[in-house]
């Protein structure tokens, strides 16, 4: 039996980039940092890009299982593991009959973001990303503040430079939105700006004086020192605004054309239009003081994983 299992969407499979698998890697470094947690499972529904997975799995700790589903994640995929914990983070709608079925080798279960708002067989539910309205009882948190974001554990310090504007619309860019942009940049005069676009787009996107680049590796570094930060509406929106950066950002699903809606009309990102970006780059705004996404409440959600995992543990 696992200590932990952790199910996380990877790459190209149902809307979910790098942010996510990221985010599910930083709960586990929270758990063994809390917990004496040797045995972890790693269960990944990606048939691609397994290579790029492994490398990030192994940036952060090379001593956990990894097991790769072959397609979207179900729960009868998992029917040959145990574990005392079972996180899910795949933008799923578990049925009740799946949920009952993964309690049978899995003795607490925690769901992140799953949008069976009629279910109550879990032991914990947070909805950070997908939510209809705001919930908060001992099983239930829906809402912003309940994020945990990837930046929060990473406290870089990097000088913050005006003309520096980050470009990132996640691990997979569906829309080809990064080489739009590119394209409609490498036509205007903009070049009091430098503009970080990531490594792979070296070779694709036309080159110009005021392009530069980033990898994985100094990923944090360039972003927390950018200025603006032009994104999709994933979880690097969410650290854009944790970090108070001035965030324009272009949906690339459904549900993140909702989050970006909600989060215009709080006055916390901006919507990217192509032909008005212009003004904005020459007009340098001041970022809106934000309290959704705070040190106290990130603590405070991750405490309470935390806590599902400590109440396992005394029962034995």
């Amino acid at each position: 039996m696992l200590d932990v299992l952790v199910v996380c969407g990877f790459g190209k499979k149902r809307e979910l980039g790098t942010g996510h698998l990221i985010r599910c890697l930083n709960i586990i470094k929270f758990l063994k940092k809390k917990n004496n947690i040797k045995n972890i499972g790693l269960a990944i529904n990606c048939d691609k890009n397994k290579n790029e997975a492994k490398k990030i799995i192994n940036s952060f700790d090379k001593k956990i299982k990894t097991i790769f589903l072959k397609s979207k994640f179900l729960a009868s995929q998992l029917n040959k593991l145990s574990s005392k914990l079972l996180i899910v983070d795949t933008l799923s709608k578990l049925k009740n009959s799946e949920i009952l079925d993964l309690k049978k080798k899995n003795k607490k279960i925690i769901l992140l973001d799953d949008t069976n708002f009629m279910s109550s067989y879990y032991d914990l539910k947070i909805n950070s990303l997908l939510w209809t309205k705001k919930i908060r009882n001992k099983k239930n948190y829906h809402g912003y503040e309940f994020n945990i974001i990837p930046s929060y554990f990473e406290k870089k310090k990097s000088k913050e430079i005006n003309n520096k504007i980050f470009i990132f619309f996640g691990g997979y860019d569906m829309k080809n939105y990064t080489v739009k942009i590119s394209n409609f940049l490498s036509k205007k005069k903009f070049s009091k700006f430098n503009f970080f676009f990531q490594t792979k787009y070296k070779k694709i996107i036309k080159n110009r004086d005021n392009f530069k680049y980033y990898n994985q590796k100094n990923f944090y570094k360039h972003f927390y020192s950018a200025k603006i930060i032009i994104c999709s509406g994933s979880l690097i929106m969410f650290d854009s605004i944790y970090l108070n950066k001035i965030a324009i950002c272009k949906a690339q699903y459904k549900h993140q054309s909702l989050n970006i809606k909600r989060l215009v009309k709080l006055g916390l990102v901006k919507k990217l239009y192509f032909n008005k970006i212009f003004k904005v780059f020459n007009k340098i705004m001041k970022s809106k003081k934000q309290n959704i996404l705070t040190d106290k409440k990130i603590k405070f959600t991750l405490n309470r994983i935390n806590n599902i995992y400590i109440k396992i543990s005394n029962e034995h």
